[in-house]
């Protein structure tokens, strides 16, 4: 937390500019601005990437190597809930090489707007509220689109297992 705290800090006084001038750019409040900076609390996904954008840097030199680094532990409950519907098909989860391009393959077969969605949500971690606001969407959109994403490369993963059981 203290990296992140610090490395935000050091962007914007790199660049020159003040909390108000950055606030404004991410269409925060710069009272959020001065919390991120004092590690009172963390951006989530949507303001890492923006602040690397603005910065010209990589969302990890905002946040470090963590993961998880910009989720609540009660969001980071509700994605592991989530993930584990295709993440442990049948309790035999595929080798992480296979899983990796399937997932690659499913994603390419997806609409822009779905792959964003999927994305914000399992690699970036960001709550439902967020991935909405970033994308215009409401709430309810975003879990349905989620949902169905979820339930379809579920059955993608079943259909490999099956394939690999049977040689194919």
């Amino acid at each position: 937390m203290v990296h992140a705290a610090e490395r935000i800090a050091e962007l914007r006084t790199g660049r020159g500019l003040s909390q108000q001038e950055l606030a404004d750019q991410l269409y925060v409040s710069r009272s959020l601005v001065a919390m991120w900076e004092s590690g009172a609390r963390l951006p989530d996904g949507l303001n890492v990437a923006r602040m690397a954008d603005i910065f010209g840097v990589s969302e990890n030199d905002i946040i470090g190597e963590g993961k998880y680094a910009y989720c609540s532990p009660e969001e980071l409950c509700a994605v592991d809930s989530e993930i584990s519907e295709f993440t442990d098909p049948g309790g035999k989860p595929s080798p992480l090489e296979k899983r990796v391009d399937l997932i690659r393959d499913f994603l390419s077969g997806q609409s822009r707007k779905n792959s964003e969605i999927f994305m914000a949500r399992y690699f970036r971690m960001e709550t439902h509220k967020t991935i909405a606001a970033g994308l215009n969407m409401s709430e309810t959109a975003v879990r349905v689109r989620l949902t169905r994403m979820r339930q379809k490369l579920k059955k993608a993963l079943a259909r490999e297992e099956h394939n690999d059981k049977q040689g194919v």
